[in-house]
């Protein structure tokens, strides 16, 4: 029990965590004045060592686990923009992490194909050939709105994530907030260390809305097949 709060985080998250939780104290987390704020604090825990205090197994981080809460006006609004009367499935494909193997555009075609779906590009960067090849190649409605720019505006990003019914996603931001909003997800994994997540499993006590597909040397095509199904 404490009768203060303080997080201090990336300035970006402001507005989610307010929202989410505006019993506690947000403070700006800048390079030139981060350590002027932690004085204010009696006892500091980072998030990396903070569940060793409050859950400390995977029982109790699901149980503990509450949802960010995105702007509920803007993901309503995102709703009606995308609105085609088919489920708004939101995908990422790609990562500035240049070692994560990654399926390249071609692989998610079968799958886009197979769902009777709307798909929403959740992608960061300025993706928009990208979604045109997939246009192309799986003859599926991908929306790109360049309105949402998740690198500088993650409030609005986050509203775009919980408009969705499911995401499809590889390890990237993407994953993160939707896992972070409770919003149904799958997320495929390469077989290469991964320190956000479980070494093995379908699920992740960080994520309880999240499913894990792990390539485990298969061709992709096999690996969308699973995915398809979850």
């Amino acid at each position: 029990e404490t009768g203060r709060c303080i997080v201090l985080a990336d300035p970006r998250l402001g507005p989610l965590v307010r929202r989410s939780f505006p019993q506690v104290e947000f403070l700006e987390d800048r390079e030139d004045d981060s350590a002027d704020n932690l004085p204010a604090a009696d006892v500091i825990a980072s998030y990396e060592t903070i569940w060793q205090r409050l859950a400390n197994d995977k029982a109790a981080l699901i149980k503990q686990f509450v949802p960010l809460q995105a702007d509920p006006a803007r993901v309503r609004d995102f709703r009606q923009k995308y609105s085609t009367g088919k489920r708004l499935i939101g995908i990422c494909w790609s990562s500035t992490n240049t070692k994560k193997d990654l399926p390249g555009l071609a692989d998610w075609a079968p799958m886009l194909r197979s769902l009777n779906a709307t798909y929403v590009s959740l992608q960061y960067g300025d993706v928009a050939a990208d979604v045109a090849a997939l246009r192309s190649l799986s003859g599926c409605d991908v929306i790109y709105d360049d309105t949402v720019d998740s690198l500088s505006d993650l409030d609005t990003f986050s509203a775009q994530v919980a408009a969705m019914d499911a995401v499809a996603t590889i390890s990237n931001t993407g994953a993160h907030v939707a896992g972070a909003l409770g919003v149904p997800m799958v997320v495929l994994l390469d077989d290469k260390n991964h320190l956000v997540w479980p070494v093995q499993g379908k699920e992740t006590a960080w994520y309880p809305s999240a499913r894990l597909v792990r390539r485990e040397a298969r061709e992709w095509a096999e690996v969308f097949e699973e995915v398809r199904q979850e």
